[in-house]
């Protein structure tokens, strides 16, 4: 089991923080969730014009599935992949 940290960010919009979230930064610079599936995260961001990308059907360590990814406030990146049950 894991443990994860949900941060609010206030007052970041149209700040520009990317830079201290991609390389050569050091540390944790993003993050994957699966999910059942991925068309409602994708309906909600669409409804709040926030972009994300689509990568279609991707194969990881963890199995094979759609993946969307999208960027927070501040630059860190979040992918969510669907789990397929027929996926081994």
């Amino acid at each position: 089991m894991g443990r994860v940290q949900v941060l609010e960010y206030q007052g970041a919009r149209g700040k520009g923080l990317y830079h201290r979230a991609k390389p050569p930064a050091l540390g944790h610079l993003h993050a994957t969730w699966h999910v059942r599936t991925v068309a409602p995260l994708a309906a909600r961001l669409r409804a709040g014009s926030v972009p994300y990308e689509e990568h279609g059907v991707v194969r990881t360590l963890c199995g094979e599935g759609r993946m969307i990814s999208f960027c927070s406030p501040a630059g860190y990146r979040i992918e969510v992949q669907e789990e397929r049950e027929d996926a081994s």
